[in-house]
């Protein structure tokens, strides 16, 4: 993740099970296969139920395609920008982008949420739908109950979470933008995950939760949490 990178060119490493399937958990061992290398490779990757590969990779999204033992990666989109969370409803992929300021010679930074159609046997083509409101760096996203849950990852200490709703009845419209988790909250958020009524969200160093009720409202447990047990 920015700031947070091990590596100068992050590695995109993914498990090739006994059969050639792609192995949803995994230890480094004689099946693990470097398959791709994506510079600055981000917090999400999408695995699709036709077996289709997308990744974020600092300044572009890649489609991962595989012929037979050769694996070769596909940049996506043109022009500045940063590239960070992903997301799949239904038929249509979600991306987040932020374009510095300095490289379109604006003011400030532009953060957008794109959208694309997902059809077999065609390249995914993004488009802005969305132009998201007073954030730093939009990062971790997650979607759940119609919903987006995006991280801003501020480490001025401006962090939050917030919520774009999804129109119900058109894939490429957000009917509004609400602040879910203030500063005093989320601190600087990053990776964001939902599971079984709970978001889960990265921290400073601390994996935090918080339990999403019926009424929209929220209890976040400041302690360091263990991972979800599926």
């Amino acid at each position: 993740m920015i700031g947070q990178r091990m590596l100068a060119a992050s590695l995109l490493v993914l498990a090739i099970a006994t059969h050639h399937a792609l192995a949803a958990n995994f230890v480094f061992g004689p099946n693990t296969k470097v398959v791709a290398d994506v510079w600055d490779a981000e917090n999400q990757l999408i695995l699709q139920p036709s077996g289709r590969l997308i990744v974020t990779g600092g300044d572009n999204i890649y489609e991962i395609v595989r012929s037979g033992s050769t694996y070769t990666k596909i940049p996506l989109m043109s022009g500045p920008g940063y590239y960070l969370g992903l997301s799949q409803v239904n038929n249509t992929l979600y991306a987040l982008q932020s374009v510095p300021g300095c490289s379109t010679n604006e003011s400030a930074t532009t953060n957008f949420l794109l959208s694309a159609p997902i059809v077999d046997g065609k390249q995914l083509v993004f488009s802005k739908i969305y132009a998201i409101q007073s954030f730093t760096l939009p990062n971790g996203m997650a979607f759940y109950d119609n919903k987006f849950y995006i991280a801003d990852t501020a480490y001025t200490g401006s962090g939050k979470i917030a919520t774009l709703a999804l129109s119900p009845s058109d894939p490429n419209v957000i009917t509004a933008q609400v602040t879910f988790l203030t500063t005093a909250q989320a601190e600087a958020p990053n990776g964001v995950k939902i599971f079984n009524n709970t978001l889960y969200y990265s921290s400073l160093g601390t994996v935090k939760s918080v339990l999403l009720t019926q009424v929209g409202r929220c209890v976040v447990d400041a302690r360091t949490q263990a991972s979800p047990k599926k």
